[in-house]
């Protein structure tokens, strides 16, 4: 399926947009719908960008099976990469500049999944730890390292450690002091992981592994647990946090301290899912229940609500980031004529900037995971997926 493309004249995104406070310099969006693969797969997520803009997600089928296929989404074109031999579901963990593109798939979405990388047309399975029987791959670099978490047998039972695949050798991270079980999330350029990992009390606390050491991120204050999604390559993080109340915020995590990034106004939960190297930060705010989630941006130490940033007569209602660029590109899903489906938001000057700039009537184009984030925890297999509304 190719993209879908909504056109909209500068005069009238400026008309659309001149009714929105802003503060000057607001940077807005082009947004393009990335499609999906029909008939099998009719909907669809983005759920990671490279550095030049290419994306990575999941189309599925939400008919009750909630079967997916990982796609690429390159130079225009979206492109299934099947799964595994003797495997029929896969979702994707990451992407990198190359297309190469880590991921996992299984028998079904239940099943104990295994992870691949996908490059030059080609899935390789990573394999697992001695021992175990399944891994998942959440993240990649540019220099084609991942991070996941894989089983593995620990006396008689089966245990599940974060891992970094590098050299065709996948390491064991290992857990934080006295920890049984830790998950590996995002990585940066230099093979930094974060992710989370039981401690002493059992309860979950982000880390950041180093390269010899896996440092523990703590928590919000007075919050039991925390949850690391995404590194960036000074090493600040993202994810989220439990707070007093018990409930989710996102999280930045710069230099020794962990900052709640609150929640966008009357939302009652957060979670970060993406950061770039200027430290902005992506995820989703909401209320639960029946209100629909809403895609945000942090920058400037402000959560906007992402939905405020395109035009409204769009007809696009974003409900997740997961992922951007240095380029400030955005990747991830919302609903379009009743579908769940993948974006990219490429960010644009704010339309009367453009106009005072002299293009007069050129022509602007828009187009048109939750305990412990998205990524497929071993144990659950979480799929984050949603039924079209």
């Amino acid at each position: 399926m190719q993209p879908r493309l909504i056109i909209l004249l500068t005069a009238v995104a400026s008309l659309a947009f001149s009714g929105r406070p802003a503060a000057a310099g607001t940077i807005y969006y082009q947004i393009t719908d990335l499609g999906a693969l029909p008939p099998s797969y009719p909907a669809s997520q983005g759920l990671a960008i490279s550095s030049n803009g290419q994306v990575a997600g999941v189309a599925y089928n939400a008919s009750g099976t909630y079967q997916s296929q990982a796609f690429l989404y390159s130079g225009g074109a979206i492109k299934g990469l099947g799964a595994l031999p003797g495997d029929v579901d896969s979702v994707v963990g990451g992407v990198n500049a190359s297309g190469q593109v880590a991921g996992s798939s299984s028998v079904t979405s239940t099943s104990t999944p295994h992870a691949f990388l996908y490059s030059g047309g080609v899935l390789t399975p990573l394999g697992t730890f001695p021992g175990g029987v399944g891994s998942n791959a959440s993240g990649i670099n540019t220099s084609g390292q991942i991070s996941g978490s894989a089983s593995f047998n620990f006396e008689g039972s089966l245990e599940e450690h974060a891992f970094l695949y590098s050299g065709g050798v996948m390491k064991d991270l290992g857990t934080l002091t006295n920890g049984v079980n830790s998950e590996g999330a995002g990585i940066n350029a230099s093979g930094e992981v974060t992710g989370w990992s039981s401690t002493t009390g059992g309860e979950d606390h982000a880390f950041l592994y180093n390269g010899s050491v896996m440092k523990d991120l703590g928590t919000l204050p007075l919050g039991l647990e925390s949850f690391g999604a995404a590194v960036n390559s000074i090493g600040q993080v993202t994810g989220y946090g439990l707070t007093s109340s018990n409930q989710a915020n996102a999280f930045l995590y710069s230099g020794s301290s962990m900052q709640s990034l609150g929640t966008l106004p009357g939302d009652t939960f957060s979670y970060g899912t993406g950061i770039n190297d200027s430290g902005q930060v992506v995820g989703y705010s909401g209320a639960g229940g029946e209100v629909v989630n809403h895609a945000f941006l942090y920058s400037n130490f402000t959560m906007t609500d992402l939905n405020s940033l395109i035009s409204p007569s769009s007809g696009w209602v974003l409900e997740y980031a997961e992922g951007i660029n240095n380029a400030g590109q955005i990747t991830g899903y919302g609903i379009f004529d009743d579908q769940i489906v993948a974006y990219l938001l490429t960010p644009t000057p704010e339309p009367s900037t453009l106009v005072l700039a002299g293009l007069g009537c050129a022509g602007l184009f828009g187009y048109g995971r939750r305990r412990k984030l998205a990524a497929t925890s071993f144990r659950s297999n979480e799929r984050c997926k949603r039924s079209p509304k």
